[in-house]
């Protein structure tokens, strides 16, 4: 089945990462989106690839192959909230080449001072990756109307409360232009604004304020003129920003419209899933149930065969008592029938014998008779003689 809910928008930013590998927007949404699913480590992995992608920076006054520090900001960023102060600082740490070569976005000091301020506490370690920035990078001081040293100095009155050192900035700042004039006009309304609040100086702020305006009545027809042409150069390079920026703009609509219908796919899928679980949950219980069921009938069971097998078990010794009972008797009566035999062989021997002497007394007094009658006629025949 296809992907839904949260998997589909992770789905849908992988795809759109790999096919635009190098873009910043497409791998910070889809860092945020595997965050919120608690998938740091991918989320790690997809920004350490951005870094290693190096896309190029759209600042128009960068230098040829400074990248841009939106990436790095991202990691540090990322490896702050995961894995602590230390970890952040080596994502820092790992700028430095880039940053002695002037190879970065100078973006990446003031993000660095922002984590060590406002993550760390540390505002003492943030105003020195704020000065470090100017040490590397003195060009800071006039680059894109002096945002960098006018972003200092609020920081120095806001959070340092030190003022002077933010007047100081900003004199500074001032001072690197080759003249007056060419400071920019926020420059000066930031060093006006910062000795009303600060100081209640109004006539150190009207002469800042006056030599601002003499700077600007002063200027020549060649400087209007060179700003003239710079205008046009920044008008037509705005065009083609906003070209860029509408074609962006177009896509990230697109990509926000493919994200609502992820996202609401995604509550639907957890509809769904909560769903599921409860009907899940439900069987559970019932299952758990039937089986507590089940297993009282099978200790029931154990225990009853139990008892019948105990029952067979006296049964058997009975009988085997029993036999060896009968066992005992045999052997008696064997031996009783074993005597008796013998005395009937005794009795038929002793009838016999008594017969052999029975046979032999008929036999002498029939001899005995024979004689006694003779000697009777011989008796009657010498009676008659006389």
């Amino acid at each position: 089945a296809a992907p839904s809910g949260a998997d589909a928008a992770a789905a849908a930013l992988e795809a759109a990462a790999a096919a635009c590998h190098g873009s910043v927007l497409v791998v910070a949404a889809r860092a945020a989106l595997l965050e919120r699913l608690d998938r740091p480590a991918e989320a790690e992995a997809a920004l350490e690839a951005l870094v290693k992608a190096a896309p190029l920076t759209d600042d128009p006054d960068a230098g040829d192959g400074e990248v841009d520090a939106a990436p790095w900001i991202l990691l540090e960023r990322h490896a702050r909230r995961h894995h602590g102060i230390d970890a952040a600082r080596r994502i820092f740490a790992r700028t430095a080449d880039l940053r002695e070569a002037g190879k970065i976005d100078c973006r990446i000091y003031e993000a660095h001072a922002m984590v060590e301020a406002r993550c760390n506490k540390r505002r003492d370690v943030a105003r020195r990756c704020f000065q470090l920035g100017l040490d590397q990078r003195p060009e800071l001081l006039t680059r894109h109307d002096a945002t960098y040293a006018l972003a200092f100095a609020a920081f120095l009155e806001a959070d340092c409360g030190d003022p002077d050192e933010a007047v100081a900035v900003l004199e500074r700042a001032v001072q690197a232009h080759e003249k007056e004039s060419d400071a920019p006009a926020a420059l000066w309304d930031g060093l006006v604004s910062l000795h009303h609040r600060c100081f209640g100086e109004r006539d150190a702020a009207a002469r800042d304020r006056d030599a601002a305006l003499k700077a600007v009545e002063t200027q020549s027809e060649a400087a209007a003129a060179d700003l003239a042409l710079r205008l046009a150069d920044a008008e037509a390079a705005r065009s083609d920003v906003d070209a860029a920026l509408a074609e962006r703009t177009k896509r990230v609509t697109e990509l926000a419209a493919r994200l609502d219908e992820v996202a609401a796919a995604a509550d639907a899928s957890a509809r769904e899933r909560a769903r599921l679980q409860a009907a899940v949950d439900a069987q559970r219980g019932d299952a758990a149930s039937a089986s507590a069921a089940a297993v009282a009938r099978l200790e029931d069971a154990t225990a009853a065969f139990a008892a019948e097998r105990a029952a067979l078990d006296e049964e058997k010794a009975a009988l085997a008592n029993a036999a060896s009972f009968a066992e005992d008797d045999r052997a008696t009566w064997e031996d009783r029938a074993r005597r008796t035999k013998q005395k009937l062989k005794d009795a038929e021997a002793a009838l016999r014998d008594a017969r052999a002497a029975d046979d032999g007394d008929r036999l002498l007094e029939k001899e005995a008779l024979e004689a006694l009658r003779r000697a009777s006629v011989d008796d009657a025949g010498a009676g008659a003689e006389r």
